[in-house]
């Protein structure tokens, strides 16, 4: 995952490699962005036991100065940190002393209520998409759309887009961000590890298996309905986020190569 530069300090999460055994302390640490000093770092796990790798980039509140982050096995969940010295101000856990490999393995993604109130979405490998109270944790709901979530949503007109995956396809879902309430859904027949991107009425999806056989490329949805526009097969898998700039569509590929579209939404 990448880091984040804010408020004069660069802010990134630390977790073990998928073979490293034992488990290395996940944490995370900040840096100065202008020395490299280690400003403050605050371990995932109580005493920094094992375990509680953060995978995902960080989610900032510059307004209340707060880092999200999530958190892998064995003790999933969502960590709030003061920015300006990393002291824990809530911890949400979606499972305790996890088993079952079922880490909040997406980065959170804040968002705006219907009252201007923070919010924060994020999906687990239980399949789940969960609100949370910004400032408290407190869980708003909890929608259950696949086997696993991979990826961060994306929000636009009140809406999150999220995309689950069953075994070896998906489901593209669009859900009201206020309650929960699926808007609609729409099947895609392989792997989708990259969080969707959504400009104007349009929805960018990257699609394909990037730990098996198969081609990949990019489908377009009409964002309000999830009727399929238009579809792109790039014969490589496509596990990075879309990026939209003004006209442009910009996808990078497991075949090594950048694609550059002229969005026609």
């Amino acid at each position: 995952s990448s880091p984040i530069v804010v408020g004069g300090l660069v802010v990134i999460g630390v977790a073990s490699t998928l073979s490293e055994k034992p488990k290395i302390p996940g944490e995370v640490i900040a840096f100065d962005a202008a020395t490299g000093a280690q400003r403050w770092r605050t371990w995932s796990e109580p005493g920094g036991a094992p375990g509680g790798g953060i995978w995902s980039s960080p989610a900032v509140d510059t307004t209340r100065g707060v880092v999200y982050v999530g958190i892998g096995d064995p003790d999933d969940g969502v960590q709030a940190l003061d920015l300006r010295d990393g002291h824990v101000l809530w911890r949400w856990r979606s499972v305790l002393h996890d088993i079952a490999d079922t880490d909040i393995g997406s980065g959170p993604l804040l968002y705006p209520d219907q009252r201007g109130q923070m919010r924060i979405a994020v999906g687990g490998k239980d399949g789940g998409i969960y609100s949370l109270d910004a400032q408290s944790g407190r869980v708003l709901w909890h929608t259950h759309v696949g086997d696993h979530v991979f990826s961060s949503p994306a929000f636009a007109r009140g809406t999150l887009y999220v995309v689950a995956v069953l075994i070896r396809r998906s489901t593209s879902w669009a859900i009201d961000a206020e309650t929960g309430t699926p808007r609609w859904q729409h099947a895609i027949p392989t792997i989708v590890y990259a969080s969707p991107a959504t400009v104007g009425q349009a929805l960018y999806i990257g699609e394909g298996n990037a730990f098996g056989p198969g081609d990949g490329g990019v489908e377009v949805l009409e964002a309000t309905t999830g009727k399929r526009l238009q579809y792109t097969n790039l014969l490589s898998p496509v596990t990075s986020s879309p990026a939209v700039i003004t006209s442009w569509l910009y996808v990078g590929a497991h075949d090594g190569n950048l694609y550059a579209f002229v969005r026609s939404d």
